[in-house]
This record gives C-alpha cells, sequence and structure tokens, in this order.
C-alpha cells in the first residue's frame, strides 16, 4: 500500500512497509536493540508470508532489515541478511535486470563493509569490487558505481596502497565525466 505525505516541500509517496522501516530506525536510536529486530523480524515474516520469499518486496525487506542492523554495528546479523539477498538472487529470477543488479550491488556493499569490519580487508575489496561491476554492468547505477569507488579509494588510501588508490580515483573521475558531462552544464 501506497500513502501520500505532504510536507512544505511538496508531495512524497511512500509505501507502509518504507514508513515502518523509518520509524523503526528513528525508534532504534531510543530503545534497545533487541525490540528492533524483534519487529524487523515481524515485517519480514509478515511479507515473507503475502508475497513469497523470492518476491522484490522481500529483497526490498531484506535490504532495509540489512541497513538498520548495520547501522547499529550488528554486522553479524547484517552479513546474514545480505547473505540471504544474494542467495535468492541466484537462485531466483522473478524480477527485471536492473533490479536484480540494483538488490546484488546494495547487498554485496552491505556484505563488504561487514567483511571489512571483521578485519578481512581482501574479501572485503573483491566483495566491494564484484560490486563495481555489478553496478558498472547496467544503466541507471552509475551513481551507486561512483559511491563504491569513493568507498574502494578510502580504503586504499588507509590501506597506504597510494598508487592503486589514484588509479581507482580516475576511474571514479572518468565515470563522472561520463555521466554528467560539461558540456550539459550552462553557466549563465
Amino acid at each position: 500500500m501506497c500513502i501520500a505525505l505532504r510536507d512544505h516541500l511538496g508531495v512524497q509517496n511512500i509505501t507502509t512497509i518504507d514508513l515502518e522501516f523509518g520509524v523503526i530506525r528513528r525508534r532504534g536510536q531510543r530503545q534497545n536493540l533487541d525490540n528492533a529486530k524483534r519487529k524487523l523480524q515481524q515485517i519480514k515474516c509478515r511479507i515473507e508470508q503475502n508475497c513469497g520469499s523470492g518476491s522484490i518486496q522481500y529483497l526490498h525487506v531484506l535490504l532495509n532489515v540489512a541497513a538498520i542492523f548495520s547501522i547499529h554495528a550488528e554486522y553479524g546479523e547484517a552479513e546474514m541478511t545480505a547473505r540471504e539477498m544474494l542467495k535468492i538472487l541466484e537462485d531466483k529470477s522473478t524480477c527485471s535486470v536492473y533490479d536484480e543488479s540494483f538488490y546484488r550491488c546494495e547487498a554485496l556493499q552491505i556484505l563488504s563493509h561487514c567483511l571489512y569490519d571483521r578485519s578481512d580487508l581482501i574479501l572485503a575489496e573483491e566483495t566491494l569490487r564484484e560490486g563495481i561491476k555489478v553496478a558498472l554492468s547496467v544503466r541507471g547505477l552509475g551513481g551507486e558505481a561512483l559511491f563504491l569507488y569513493e568507498t574502494l579509494e578510502t580504503w586504499l588510501r588507509e590501506w597506504g596502497r597510494l598508487q592503486e588508490a589514484d588509479e581507482v580515483r580516475a576511474l571514479q573521475s572518468k565515470l563522472a565525466d561520463e555521466l554528467c558531462p560539461e558540456d550539459d552544464i550552462l553557466i549563465t
């Protein structure tokens, strides 16, 4: 179900599930995490029962659950949820190429941050690079690729691999130029 929220900037359509996730995020900052986990599990079960575990709605729920766990530094839970997303995406092709690539890219991003947090740096880098490949393979995910490039560059600089970081920066700049060519900018 979709509802319309009004504010001084206009109307924003939002699904009731997204609204629930927003409330859980805000409450999670004030309440204990166990209560938030229970509510997330309830939403996940409800969507799984209503839409099935291979549906786009279920992937959307898993993405939100993984993001919330990641925000609250529950990296083990976030990693399990991201891996569940990847398994669903490998087992079934119930969504469009764009949606499949978007959710795969998001899952890889969350997974890479979880791996980074537990100091599995090589695997974190490989996972992030795989996410970049996925983002670059589909038109419309260029912004996501830019963000992943930025994360990779930051990690490489932290690890003292400056030459590789400079190469990633060059790739990021090239992609940014392709996405927003200077010819399209009109200065008056």
